[in-house]
């Protein structure tokens, strides 16, 4: 597939993500900072609280290092406390284009089971920074999970925060991976 395919699909998949992005506890906007210069990223909000799912770049070779940044943005003037029903805080998932999963960062990881508060100050933004290293997962066989090196394409990266008081709050980003 040549190069200038990818881009046309890429146009169309972002499309797609425009038109399907919607929830009715979140508000995703993908058009807010839809393409800065250096940042791929798309925005959620929820009351005071902006949830922000981005990556270093919108295009990666194979095997290169995928960094994604989930920030949480109180907007607020006051602290604002979530509740999460265990010590998973976040989470990202990595969807390939035929919606597959191909990659969850909380597969084959124990949480403890505790229901954990994070608060974020007024005006204050926390991140969460994971690298992912392309690798996709053949097999899962509790403890046993087999992963491979994923293929060229676009993949949907989905940030989300678990909640205990109302939905998860999610935002989504896409990316390509060339040869």
């Amino acid at each position: 597939m040549n190069r200038k395919k990818i881009v046309t699909m890429c146009i169309f998949l972002l499309f797609v993500l425009i038109m399907t992005t919607s929830s009715s506890a979140i508000k995703i906007n993908p058009l807010e900072n839809f393409m800065s210069t250096q940042k791929y990223q798309t925005l959620a909000t929820h009351n005071n609280l902006t949830f922000i799912v981005k990556t270093d770049k919108e295009e990666y070779k194979l095997r290169e290092p995928v960094q994604i940044s989930l920030q949480l943005t109180n907007t607020g003037n006051e602290n604002i406390t979530i509740t999460t029903p265990d010590a998973r805080t976040y989470d990202f998932i990595v969807l390939n284009s035929l919606w597959h999963k191909r990659y969850q960062l909380s597969d084959g990881k124990g949480f403890a089971q505790v229901i954990t508060e994070t608060t974020i100050p007024a005006g204050k933004t926390i991140y969460y920074n994971e690298t992912w290293n392309q690798k996709g997962t053949r097999f899962t066989f509790m403890p046993l999970i087999l992963r491979h090196q994923v293929r060229a394409g676009y993949y949907r990266i989905i940030g989300l925060i678990p909640q205990m008081d109302f939905e998860e709050m999610i935002a989504t980003t896409i990316i390509c991976i060339v040869r």
